[in-house]
This record gives C-alpha cells, sequence and structure tokens, in this order.
C-alpha cells in the first residue's frame, strides 16, 4: 500500500476515491522484484510472464517504485469482477516510459 504521506500530499484516500467512481489507482507501489501489487483501492493485482515492481525507475517520488514490463508477454491481473463491467463515459490515464523507441518514431 501507498504511504500515508502519499495520501496526504495527493490529497486523497480510498473512501474518497471511491465515492469520487475511482476503480483503480495502480502507482506500482511495493518491494522490489514483488509481482503482487495492491493499488490504492486494495485491489490485489498479479503480474504475469516478467512483469515485476521495479525500484530503479518511478513516476512518484513518495512511492518510490513502479511496475516494469519488459514488452514479452508482460502483463498483469486481478480477479473478475461485475465493477470492471465499464457502462457509460469512462477514462483510462496511465504513464509510460519507454526503455528505447525506433529512430522513425512509430
Amino acid at each position: 500500500m501507498i504511504s500515508t504521506n502519499f495520501d496526504v500530499e495527493m490529497g486523497f484516500t480510498s473512501q474518497t476515491l471511491a465515492e469520487q467512481g475511482v476503480l483503480v489507482l495502480l502507482h506500482g507501489a511495493g518491494a522490489d522484484g514483488s509481482t503482487t501489487i495492491t493499488d490504492e483501492l486494495s485491489n490485489v493485482w498479479t503480474a504475469a510472464a516478467d512483469a515485476q515492481i521495479d525500484t530503479d525507475q518511478y513516476k512518484f517520488l513518495s512511492v518510490g517504485s513502479s511496475i516494469k514490463f519488459d514488452g514479452t508477454g508482460d502483463y498483469i491481473s486481478t480477479t473478475d469482477d461485475d465493477k470492471w463491467a465499464f457502462a457509460g463515459d469512462f477514462t483510462i490515464d496511465f504513464w509510460v516510459r519507454f526503455a528505447a523507441l525506433p529512430e522513425n518514431g512509430v
């Protein structure tokens, strides 16, 4: 889980997130090499293939880790639940850092 300091810095709690309709807030917090990831709403995610928590690169200083995908069959999954049946308008937002890009940018 994320630290209390992160909650205070970002101005949210799991209760306020749920009240706003947020289903997942996944910063990739955890121990280096971990393949079990718990998001800020207590959803538990399992990493497959080589996906894992990594502390070498991260977006949020107070979290100090991220989820690393090497690009070969990696993914994360969670239990099936009716809440994942999105209906109406919804937003998916994420940050990505590529290790390298092709010369033509495609």
